[in-house]
């Protein structure tokens, strides 16, 4: 890690990995065995949790719950490391059923989570609703970022 860093402009012990639909399943491995590096998570309209797809998805279960961010939030899980999650509204159910499932595990783990909700917005609203709800939702991600990547290591 770090081999970039430097055309980059970035510090390699301070990143925040933000994913987005089906990228959500991607930061599983975050909350699986969290690296020190990582300061911090955001989750746009973002699967979280896989697990709850049953009969209408290929995956087997053991692949599903491996890919599911809401499957580890439990002992593994840093307490301290900071996640927004940001949802829509108008989003399909399958996606909401997910963030909505994520948001239940991550209060009931105690861990360190941030929500914002765009009651009118539709998938991919950073991109298609210009509104109100949208800029508010941005500008308070960004604070979130650079907050969590000012703050010193805790782990």
């Amino acid at each position: 890690m770090g081999d970039n860093a430097v055309s980059l402009r970035i510090d390699p012990d301070r990143l925040c990995l933000w994913g987005f639909s089906g990228g959500g399943p991607l930061l599983s491995f975050v909350l699986r065995d969290p690296p020190a590096f990582v300061r911090c998570l955001v989750a746009y309209y973002a699967v979280l949790d896989l697990r709850h797809l049953g009969e209408r998805s290929e995956l087997d279960r053991e692949t599903a719950r491996a890919f599911s961010p809401a499957a580890h939030l439990g002992r593994n899980c840093p307490w301290d490391l900071p996640i927004f999650v940001a949802r829509t509204g108008l989003d399909r159910p399958a996606i909401n059923e997910a963030i909505d499932g994520f948001v239940r595990q991550s209060l009931a783990a105690n861990a360190c989570l941030e929500l914002a909700n765009h009651p009118r917005g539709r998938h991919a609203f950073d991109i298609l609703d210009d509104d109100d709800r949208t800029r508010e939702i941005i500008a308070g991600t960004v604070q979130f970022v650079r907050t969590h990547l000012a703050r010193p290591g805790l782990r």
